[in-house]
């Protein structure tokens, strides 16, 4: 774990009065006093020199503030070509995030796994002990984790399974074949309808998480699928969106909003709520996005994300949060369906609403937060229209970071778990018995 530091002193006397200067890995930092403070953050570790002086002279103190894990950072040392990273049971381990680092305990053993051999090594999965910042013992021979990589990029597999939803789905399972013998590991799995329309998808967030996007992992483009074909691209390409003859045509009048208003790719299974690494990339299927209104829509979706992160995480280890996204392509009566094409003619339809089912096992409780998927110009004074549940967000403590007036126009409305399921055809499929709402974690 992190080294808790002191505060650095650099106290002194002099006369004439003395100047201090701050340098933190041979960079001048802008701090005048003779002490600074440091917490344990992976952020502040390296090594930190003070400098006093006078017209007399100059007196000088150095610093090193340690870790004793070795810690990757999520967010550059992930990439296809990196190694995947498992314990010894070839399962994806549990490591805690820290400040956006990887966090592997000093002489703990992991499994490095390479599909077709290391640019090093020519087995497909090595053990590999911490030692130190970013270095392994990997057969007796230290190893700089950055420049270890894996002869051929990392690939993710689909595997397609009978039933979901009570029948009226298909269950595919995404994951990697990991081990010589090519055993399934699975990162999440999604529910696609007979008519290739999304349902839902089911994950369980873990203090793991990642918390934070790859950038590292250069996404270019989605991952295509054998089910979904198109070009994504052009799909959710605003300004193809927007011009005439696209949505436009559908509704009879332009599209309101500005010009960066229209349908993005939405992930249902956030990257950020998955370990770190090449399972952050699965979430980039075409099997997982679906077309959001790039608007208040993805705003408040992103901010109560963020709450259902930071709520689980803080009490994973004593309690199971489920949580289940999804969408549902129903319009009311008289509201057209919108969907939106490549040039190529693939088109997608577009959900009228986003959902997310919360289940708490410690208080067996639950709610259901659905979203108006539409842009709110369009709809006006039609909310009402789309009122599928009295809602009862003003009963949920944890949503308080959440805008009021965004809360109270209609276009999120918190419903009870029955009612949720009745109005959406999903009868005693998600609640598990825990009826009961969840106001607080």
């Amino acid at each position: 774990m992190f080294e808790q530091a002191p505060d650095l002193d650099c106290s002194h006397s002099g006369k004439p009065k003395t100047e201090v200067l701050w340098w933190k890995n041979d960079i001048r930092m802008s701090f005048p006093n003779m002490t600074y403070s440091v917490n344990s953050k992976v952020r502040n570790k390296g090594k930190y020199k003070c400098v006093a002086k006078n017209i007399f002279g100059n007196v000088s103190r150095q610093f090193y503030v340690i870790a004793d894990d070795c810690l990757l950072n999520v967010e550059t040392d992930f990439d296809r070509y990196h190694p995947l990273i498992l314990t010894k049971r070839h399962e994806l381990p549990n490591f805690y995030i820290k400040d956006e680092h990887l966090a592997i305990p000093i002489n703990t053993t992991v499994v490095f796994f390479c599909e077709g051999g290391f640019n090093k090594f020519s087995d497909q999965s090595v053990e590999a002990t911490c030692r130190e910042g970013k270095t392994f013992e990997i057969n007796r021979e230290i190893v700089d984790y950055p420049k270890l990589k894996c002869k051929k990029a990392l690939q993710p597999v689909t595997i397609q399974e009978d039933n979901c939803a009570s029948g009226k789905g298909k269950l595919f399972r995404i994951g990697i074949s990991v081990s010589p013998d090519k055993n399934f590991m699975e990162v999440y799995r999604i529910c696609v309808d007979k008519k290739s329309r999304f349902l839902y998808t089911e994950h369980k967030i873990k203090p793991w998480a990642a918390n934070v996007i790859a950038t590292g992992m250069q996404i270019e483009k989605w991952l295509h699928s054998d089910v979904l074909s198109y070009n994504n691209n052009e799909m959710y390409d605003c300004k193809r969106q927007r011009q005439k003859g696209a949505i436009s045509a559908i509704l009879g009048r332009a599209l309101p909003g500005n010009d960066d208003e229209c349908y993005v790719a939405r992930q249902l299974i956030n990257e950020k709520d998955v370990p770190p690494g090449f399972p952050q990339l699965l979430t980039h299927s075409y099997l997982n996005i679906i077309p959001h209104w790039n608007s208040t829509a993805t705003k408040y979706w992103n901010i109560l994300e963020e709450i259902i992160r930071a709520e689980t995480k803080k009490r994973i280890e004593k309690r199971t949060v489920t949580v289940i996204t999804g969408v549902n392509y129903d319009v009311p009566a008289g509201e057209p369906q919108i969907t939106i094409t490549d040039k190529a003619g693939n088109s997608n339809k577009v959900p009228t609403f986003l959902w997310k089912v919360i289940t708490d096992s410690m208080t067996a409780s639950s709610v259901a937060i659905v979203q108006v998927n539409a842009p709110a110009l369009l709809i006006g004074e039609k909310i009402k229209k789309y009122k599928v549940c009295d809602s009862k967000c003003n009963q949920i403590n944890w949503l308080s970071e959440m805008d009021e007036e965004y809360i109270k126009s209609g276009f999120m409305l918190c419903c009870d778990i029955v009612t949720f399921e009745k109005i959406f055809a999903y009868k005693e499929l998600f609640n598990e018995g825990h009826k009961k709402l969840l106001t607080s974690f």
